[in-house]
């Protein structure tokens, strides 16, 4: 063995090996490398963000394959994402990572968790689809979601507002809109700042193929900056993602 590759949620420090922050580890300013390097002290040990791993690994062996560029953008309870461009990981001038999520997409709009009002996240991940679709509900008793629910709002998941739209239902349908629309303003601004040849959606949502993807690549048609812009395809790596993409490091260092 010659190499150890690492994929952690949260932000690191290339330099020194080290974990700055990765709050569901409780690490901070955690030294990984070193620590897996006293227990295999002739491998190289890497380590990184693992939204930037899984776009390794979607360029190395999933929807990015064959393209020099691609921005890998996951929906989950907040945003993830990791961009390649020129067939290198994009880590920032600083070496601070790639925090798509956290770009302000709403002037002033919904608190995020990282502290900013209006962030992308605030408005893409499936947190906030959950938020929308209990706010509906709420003032909308007669919905699907109202009365699949029972009245308790807390029963009212991702899932139960995509299938209540997915069956027509008026209010979930409004909901489920205006959250497409957010996903596709968010596409257009990255086809603008990066112009990548791929838009890849990954994370539980994007399990529903057609019903998110279709209504995002429809906003991109009429909003892109560029008329030849990105594809827009589902991610392929799935759940193995960060563990593929962290076997690829060695290869871009």
């Amino acid at each position: 063995m010659k190499c150890i590759g690492l994929a952690v949620p949260g932000s690191i420090d290339y330099d020194r090996g080290v974990v700055i922050d990765a709050h569901n580890l409780d690490y901070h300013d955690f030294p990984l490398c070193r620590s897996i390097s006293e227990h295999y002290p002739c491998v190289t040990v890497y380590v990184e963000n693992d939204a930037n791993a899984a776009a390794l690994a979607e360029y190395y062996c999933g929807a990015f394959r064959g393209c020099s560029s691609g921005l890998l953008i996951t929906i989950g309870t907040g945003i993830g994402g990791g961009l390649v461009l020129d067939g290198k990981l994009f880590i920032g001038g600083k070496k601070n990572g790639f925090e798509f999520g956290h770009g302000v997409l709403v002037f002033g709009g919904e608190r995020c968790s990282c502290g900013q009002l209006g962030c992308i996240e605030s408005y893409c991940s499936a947190a906030a689809l959950v938020r929308e679709g209990r706010k509906a509900a709420t003032l909308h008793h007669e919905s699907a979601m109202f009365q699949r629910a029972q009245g308790d709002l807390t029963k009212i998941n991702a899932k139960l507002v995509m299938d209540c739209a997915r069956e027509g239902d008026e209010t979930a349908s409004a909901v489920y809109k205006q959250f497409t629309d957010y996903l596709g303003a968010t596409a257009c601004t990255a086809i603008a700042l990066f112009d990548p040849e791929i838009i890849a959606f990954g994370g539980g949502v994007s399990n529903d193929g057609e019903f998110l993807l279709g209504p995002i690549r429809e906003y991109a048609e009429r909003y892109a900056f560029f008329r030849n812009h990105a594809k827009i395809v589902s991610a392929e790596m799935k759940n193995d993602a960060g563990i593929i993409g962290a076997a690829m490091l060695y290869l871009q260092r």
